[in-house]
């Protein structure tokens, strides 16, 4: 089996051994880069976009049904786990379902509740943790 753990962390010149400091001195080192600030007085100014506006998008069923029959079926799933095989030969009969979504999740700008619960299960249960407090000692 595979050791991953980390014996010692050092940040700026100072070993940290205990599985607490390694995790003090981690979350000290990474917080600043992911922490959201609102202030946005510090991005700097671009100026316009040279890029034109989008138009409000209208997605069609025939465009939903183009893009389920290019699927390659000889990929993995995706999270929800259905076959591209199965998108791909029930693509007419599927389309005008997953157009609707698609249409209302861009009109509304969010995600239907199922497919969002759903999608945050799949990922963690495939994805590894990242929880600090799981490292291994």
């Amino acid at each position: 089996m595979w050791d991953f753990s980390l014996k010692h962390v050092k940040v700026d010149n100072k070993v940290y051994a205990t599985d607490k400091e390694k995790a003090e001195a981690l979350n000290k080192q990474f917080t600043p880069v992911f922490t959201k600030s609102n202030n946005t007085s510090d991005l700097p100014d671009k100026g316009p976009s040279p890029y034109p506006a989008i138009d409000d998008l209208h997605i069609s069923t025939s465009g939903v049904i183009k893009q389920l029959k290019k699927l390659q079926t000889n990929k993995a799933s995706g999270p929800d786990e259905i076959p591209a095989r199965m998108l791909q030969d029930y693509a007419e009969e599927l389309a005008p379902m997953i157009t609707h979504i698609f249409q209302q999740s861009y009109t509304s700008g969010q995600l239907p509740k199922d497919l969002l619960a759903f999608t945050r299960k799949a990922r963690n249960q495939s994805q590894p943790t990242t929880d600090l407090s799981r490292l291994p000692a």
